[in-house]
């Protein structure tokens, strides 16, 4: 892969191509903090139950939530407003939209005769201390997809990348 000499330094820190794009080394995008949900209810036991998530969080365990319920009932919104509620950042993943394991971490980018490899804001996400990343409908991604961040959701909470070519490792508080 090729990469341009010609940078320039932004605003907000990041390094760029000279046609604009962002370099494959440059730090990651901002991730927000969703802003509070109008009207959304969440009972004194879930608040509760999400405080416990917070705090485990915070002291460095490895918390991976499962929300379950039938279509329409809040758990994206509820992943929110535990997002919102806790002043964390967010990210949320289609898992379903997935159709190549390799979309997790990244893509091959073409500009004006370079190529680079542009990190997946997954990747960045889950380096994010504190992050929320919400993997929405997990249930229908693939396999085989699902298969190449398992070592992130289990015990090691890392895994190697070969497109990246470094060990992708979660966040504390992630």
């Amino acid at each position: 892969m090729a990469r341009s000499d010609e940078t320039r330094q932004e605003g907000d820190g990041t390094s760029r191509l000279s046609s604009g794009f962002l370099r494959p080394d440059a730090e990651g995008p901002s991730l927000p903090i969703p802003p509070e949900e109008e009207g959304f209810w969440v009972s004194a036991r879930n608040l509760e139950r999400l405080g416990r998530v917070a705090s485990r969080s915070e002291r460095g365990e490895q918390v991976n939530v499962l929300i379950r319920g039938p279509k329409g009932c809040g758990k994206t919104t509820l992943a929110r407003v535990f997002s919102s509620r806790w002043r964390r950042p967010f990210y949320e993943v289609h898992c379903g939209a997935f159709v190549d394991a390799e979309q997790w971490f990244g893509k091959d980018r073409l500009s004006q005769g370079e190529t680079w490899y542009r990190k997946a804001r997954f990747v960045h996400a889950v380096e994010t201390p504190g992050c929320v990343v919400l993997l929405d409908e997990i249930n229908r991604a693939h396999p085989e997809v699902l298969n190449a961040i398992l070592g992130l959701l289990d015990w090691r909470r890392s895994l190697w990348s070969d497109d990246l070519t470094y060990e992708v490792r979660v966040a504390p508080g992630v």
